[in-house]
């Protein structure tokens, strides 16, 4: 089954949420906190007008399919927000984003986005990563960090507006539209080649 809230402030203090559910969604009109793991058969969605944030690093969002959307931020750097997902679409109006997936198979990102000059981190541990959309930032960092094979589909963008960029893999690198446009760009990896999924076209300004 499907299992919707919706509250003024959501915090979670204690228990569980899901298992049992195939879809959670779960919405915030404040803050988002959690304090315990949330998992779901198929899909969670997370819903916040402020931030999304957990207590920690055994707090994690376990499901094929995580959607992720706030208004100030989700994660920060001390405590970014654990994943278990294969496809994942986070967004955030205002504020950074940290995320860290620990994937059972490959990942496709449907898309990442900071609406401000917020940082944006992406750490997975293992797998493969596809890019079917775009990431972005308003003016802040961006890091991807490192899956094994990083593929970015032939219209996937990673821009942002005056921030840098640093892509980063322990396997082939390939390589659609990669903009930093005053700062600048590192695509590097451990045990791999790096090239284009647009032949002929300028990858990286």
């Amino acid at each position: 089954g499907t299992g919707n809230l919706t509250s003024a402030d959501f915090a979670q203090t204690g228990g569980t949420l899901g298992s049992s559910f195939a879809n959670l969604n779960l919405g915030s009109l404040g803050d988002f906190f959690l304090s315990s793991s949330l998992s779901a058969t198929q899909s969670i969605s997370l819903t916040s007008s402020a931030a999304i944030s957990s207590a920690g690093q055994s707090v994690v969002l376990t499901a094929p399919s995580v959607v992720l959307d706030a208004g100030t931020g989700v994660g920060s750097l001390a405590t970014p927000l654990q994943l278990n997902t294969q496809a994942l679409l986070a967004t955030t109006g205002s504020g950074g984003m940290y995320l860290v997936n620990s994937p059972t198979g490959a990942v496709s990102l449907r898309g990442l986005s900071t609406g401000n000059a917020s940082n944006l981190s992406y750490s997975q541990n293992g797998q493969a990563l596809n890019v079917l959309g775009n990431i972005t930032s308003g003016g802040g960092d961006i890091l991807i960090d490192p899956p094994t094979d990083l593929t970015m589909s032939p219209s996937a963008t990673v821009s942002t507006a005056t921030g840098n960029i640093d892509l980063q893999a322990s396997g082939n690198v390939l390589l659609a539209t990669v903009s930093a446009p005053t700062g600048n760009v590192a695509v590097s990896t451990t045990g791999g080649s790096i090239g284009s999924a647009t032949p002929g076209v300028n990858n990286v300004t």
